[in-house]
């Protein structure tokens, strides 16, 4: 697992308030059976407070492309790599 810290940009916080996409059935549109690994997000403002912002959904429930797009745009400045070695069964 990898933590990551960068500086937060207004493309990002843009993109947190888009409204969720609702899945129409008349669409004719389906979601993929793939895994997709979660998107876990806190914003820390400078008195060191923790916010988990509700990522807007696209209609298969994942981020919302926009939002995908301004994460992968961040710039780390810091990066911290964590291992695990418990076994999970």
């Amino acid at each position: 697992m990898a933590e990551q810290t960068s500086p937060v940009d207004t493309r990002l916080l843009s993109s947190l308030t888009v409204p969720d996409q609702e899945f129409d059935p008349r669409d004719n549109a389906a979601c993929a059976a793939s895994y997709t690994p979660p998107v876990y997000l806190l914003l820390i403002d400078a008195k060191n407070h923790a916010y988990r912002p509700h990522l807007p959904a696209d209609p298969c429930q994942l981020p919302r492309a926009e939002v995908k797009a301004a994460i992968d745009g961040l710039r780390p400045t810091k990066i911290t790599t964590y291992t695990f070695d418990h076994k999970v069964e």
